[in-house]
């Protein structure tokens, strides 16, 4: 039996569903249900993994700086969540299956440290990213067809501008597959899902996501030009981006668009929180609490309250040392790529990952990420460094890959009986 190709296969579907998972309901125990499902898929997927490691008797690392960097961060939150927080158990299972919890940073580091051990090579790369397309045109779809059928386009507990950032990735991705791929059957359907994706963008109107549609499109545009590559059609890339930089600095509103603003504190309202961050921060999911602190008139009010950026948030949870550990792995990943962008030493592949990698760093400055758009930017952060690097290999003795199996099987599902069990307790 192999275990990698076992856990590979779980990992592409892993990957499929993982833009579903965006899909909020009005219930919030679901929404909590969705970050425990996530958890126990990883956990499976990472006893499959270690296994798999243990049996072959080495193990890859990729890029050792960014992935102490990963781990310190990590431990990082683990620490707040125990001495610093003064809510622990909120802290460890977050509000609504929230994005900053100590259970979604598991999620987070889980997707990083298991894509290399199931990801070898370029095909296998390929075929992730077409299931991750493949699960954002089928978001797209629903989407659309509510649309149709003269629906209300809310989504309640999240905004629907999500899907607009994930369309902008989905495209990107296909950009780079349609040259990669040489089926003409799997070419048309890149293309079709590229028209719905598109559809759906210019349906919703997000302000941000034309800025980060420019940012792709100058970056894909440049690439050509790199590469020595450019024909007439590709001017087609330069009038995108001065179109998409003049929507977003416009900000214009058509009366066919369906966006729902989230209900995000402004930018000045999300410096009067961090402003009094500490150097270790107050823990994670504290966000809320800190702004009702300095806000108390708005106790009582209904409204769901996030910071304007991911970058606030952490500043303000794991305060300046965490901002610190967050940044730091991202920003090396962020300068190697941009050597090698640069250098014209990425192929197609690696240069999607890197290109969306780096839009949404970029974007974790200026918008409130979700579950979901958190770990795609630990997963394109992962899929970099695969193509990138060689990595160091580690070798170990090899054990008997049944007993291993069993033990390690056990005590996962142990763990996991727990986290659930108070998780439910907790409600």
């Amino acid at each position: 039996m192999s275990f990698t190709k076992i856990g590979r296969f779980l990992f592409y579907i892993f990957i499929f569903l993982l833009p579903l998972f965006y899909i909020p309901n009005v219930n919030i125990p679901f929404e909590v249900n969705k970050t425990m499902f996530l958890l126990i898929s990883l956990s499976i997927m990472a006893v499959l993994g270690v296994v798999s490691i243990l049996k072959e008797g080495k193990y890859v690392l990729k890029n050792k700086v960014v992935s102490l960097g990963i781990s310190l961060f990590l431990l990082m939150t683990a620490i707040s969540t125990i001495f610093i927080s003064s809510n622990p158990i909120n802290s460890f299972f977050g509000e609504n299956g929230s994005s900053d919890s100590l259970i979604a940073f598991f999620l987070y580091a889980g997707v990083f440290f298991l894509t290399p051990i199931f990801i070898k090579g370029k095909e296998d790369v390929k075929n992730l990213l077409v299931a991750f397309v493949s699960g954002i045109s089928i978001l797209n779809l629903g989407f659309l067809g509510k649309v149709m059928m003269g629906q209300e386009a809310f989504l309640p507990l999240s905004s629907v501008n999500v899907l607009a950032i994930l369309n902008v990735v989905g495209l990107t991705s296909i950009f780079y597959l349609y040259k990669e791929e040489k089926n003409p059957s799997i070419k048309g359907l890149l293309g079709l899902a590229s028209i719905i994706l598109f559809v759906s963008f210019i349906l919703i109107n997000f302000n941000i996501g034309w800025f980060v549609l420019a940012l792709v499109s100058f970056l894909i545009f440049w690439g050509i030009l790199l590469q020595n590559n450019f024909k007439k059609g590709n001017l087609l890339l330069l009038l995108v981006t001065v179109v998409s930089v003049i929507l977003f600095i416009l900000n214009l509103s058509f009366p066919f668009e369906k966006k729902v603003d989230s209900q995000t504190l402004s930018f000045a309202d999300s410096y009067s929180i961090t402003k009094n961050a500490t150097f270790l921060g107050s823990g994670a999911v504290t966000f809320d609490e800190n702004f009702l602190k300095y806000n108390p008139s708005m106790i009582g009010s209904s409204i769901y309250y996030e910071s304007s950026s991911v970058i606030f948030t952490i500043l303000n949870n794991f305060g300046y040392l965490g901002v610190i550990l967050f940044v730091f792995p991202f920003a090396v990943a962020i300068l190697k790529g941009s050597n090698r962008f640069l250098r014209r030493k990425q192929d197609n592949l690696e240069t999607v990952s890197f290109i969306s990698l780096f839009v949404l760093f970029i974007l974790l400055f200026f918008y409130g990420f979700d579950l979901v758009l958190m770990l795609s930017l630990f997963l394109f952060l992962s899929l970099f460094l695969i193509l990138s690097e060689k990595g160091k290999e580690i070798v170990f003795k090899s054990k008997n890959p049944n007993i291993i199996f069993i033990n390690i099987a056990w005590l996962s599902l142990v763990t996991i009986a727990i986290i659930v069990l108070n998780y439910f307790y907790v409600l």
